[in-house]
């Protein structure tokens, strides 16, 4: 469907891009100015070739634009959720500092921003481009000062993660003993591993809602929750909201907030 959308703009090939796509595409188009590549480079089944396909299809002073969540955000935010089947690997600042290395690549510069619960946004060169000035590392300088390459940072981490969870269930059985509608706001796949992780069943949660067409009347995998229309949180008095879809939980909490304005709200 994307494909056929794409063609009407732009010049499309529908493929999954690695290696053996970027000699048929230099085949068949040249060289690229520019190559972009916004949450698609955490989906590859094997990143290192997916590299040394960009690898090939630059151009001596052409630029690589990529950008993937920020694993080390999620692991300062304890925001667990991210990690889920689509995502095939998972990207720190220095990991893609060497990865880039080992395929003949470097960075130029690296950015972050609030996509995603936060997003690093790396722009890269071929390994002999000039560099005016080096290229800044201040992500992977925190990344080490905050010790997320010790075994320690990942017991702490758990442990923490095992506390919100205490947390948060005591805080649903009170608002069941009290009689409120327990209800969770967005069924993305992220939603998934929270609920999963946390025990979050039909038997705890009422439901979720989400706009998807594709998702309505359907169920959660594992916890059995059904996931309905939003228009079913006007219907309920008592009803408190878990904010599964906390990347844009601002935008979220507005719009059930007019549906249904007694709505209490419980952050993950």
């Amino acid at each position: 469907f994307m494909v056929k959308i794409s063609k009407k703009r732009v010049r499309t090939i529908n493929c999954i891009f690695n290696y053996d796509q970027s000699i048929k595409i230099k085949k068949k188009y040249g060289k690229a100015d520019i190559i972009i590549a916004n949450n698609v480079f955490n989906h590859s089944d094997n990143p290192k070739n997916f590299l040394q396909g960009i690898q090939n299809l630059l151009k001596k002073n052409s630029i690589f634009i990529f950008e993937q969540p920020y694993f080390a955000s999620g692991l300062y935010s304890l925001k667990f959720d991210q990690i889920y089947h689509e995502h095939i690997s998972y990207f720190t600042a220095k990991n893609i500092q060497s990865i880039l290395n080992n395929c003949k690549l470097k960075i130029f510069s690296m950015e972050k921003n609030k996509y995603h619960g936060d997003s690093l946004r790396t722009i890269a060169v071929k390994r002999d481009f000039k560099l005016k000035k080096k290229a800044n590392i201040k992500f992977i300088i925190s990344e080490n000062k905050k010790g997320i390459y010790k075994k320690k940072f990942y017991t702490e981490f758990n442990y923490k993660i095992k506390l919100k969870r205490e947390k948060l269930l005591k805080k649903i059985d009170k608002f069941r003993e009290n009689n409120f509608k327990i209800a969770g706001i967005g069924a993305g796949a992220k939603s998934n591993t929270f609920l999963t992780y946390y025990g979050l069943n039909n038997k705890l949660i009422d439901f979720l809602t989400d706009t998807s067409k594709f998702k309505k009347n359907k169920y959660t995998p594992v916890t059995r929750i059904p996931i309905k229309d939003d228009a079913e949180l006007k219907k309920y008095k008592k009803l408190v909201c878990i904010i599964l879809s906390w990347n844009i939980s601002k935008i979220v909490i507005n719009k059930i907030k007019k549906i249904n304005n007694k709505i209490k709200i419980i952050y993950t």
